[in-house]
């Protein structure tokens, strides 16, 4: 059934998505171990025995790549290393969960869950707005804070537009407080990098930042970047 499904979102498009019913935790856990389902699932919901599946598509694995070597980058400048997350498995209220990226210091503070990423990256493409809400909830809500910076890359059709948001909770509600964009045919005079996206080294760290570390900040150059490696694909 995957393969098939597979084959026909590449020829396709349209949701990314498949929802299988009728799996309890302990067939779940047993369940995942088969590669393509290992790769493929995104959401466990243990209150309902339902599981998301979500079929990566070439714009995904793009972004994520991207995404990446840019935080790779701004780490590799810092006295202190983190380290992905991306596999695992998070346990939420009700809910199993696995990020796009994740990160998390390689030393954080003693009494510090390991549980939990301190940053955290959800890509959507031909995903609803409604989806991409409710995971930034799960990050922000489920962890109880632990998880400090909550963030998605959107990816318009055919790569005209990529959108990374930074969000927050308002309430019971998750918001985008930040948003950069960049257009891949921008307006005649029009910037094709506009808004701007940055968080503190201490909220990825848990520490505070010595005079020579630096606190994130995503540059019309990183764009670019991102832009790059979509436009290959799309």
């Amino acid at each position: 059934m995957m393969t098939e499904e597979y084959d026909r979102y590449e020829r396709e498009g349209g949701n990314p998505y498949i929802l299988v019913f009728g799996v309890d935790e302990r067939s779940f856990l047993d369940w995942k171990t088969e590669s393509l389902l290992l790769l493929s699932w995104d959401t466990f919901n243990f209150t309902s025995s339902t599981v998301l599946l979500k079929m990566e598509s070439p714009a995904h694995n793009a972004a994520i790549g991207a995404f990446t070597r840019i935080i790779d980058f701004w780490v590799l400048k810092q006295k202190t290393n983190l380290m992905s997350m991306a596999t695992m498995h998070v346990r939420g209220a009700t809910r199993g969960k696995k990020a796009d990226i994740a990160w998390l210091p390689a030393e954080p503070p003693s009494g510090r869950s390991h549980k939990w990423p301190t940053i955290a990256v959800e890509i959507a493409y031909s995903e609803p707005r409604r989806k991409l809400e409710e995971d930034m909830k799960f990050w922000l809500n489920d962890s109880n804070g632990d998880v400090n910076v909550a963030l998605t890359i959107t990816i318009e059709r055919r790569g005209l537009k990529i959108t990374v948001e930074k969000w927050s909770l308002q309430g019971q509600r998750a918001t985008p407080t930040q948003k950069m964009e960049i257009v891949r045919h921008p307006e005649p005079n029009c910037p094709s990098v506009t808004g701007g996206i940055s968080f503190a080294y201490q909220d990825a760290f848990l520490r505070q930042k010595s005079h020579t570390e630096t606190d994130f900040v995503l540059t019309a150059a990183d764009m670019q970047q991102l832009g790059t490696a979509e436009w290959a694909v799309t």
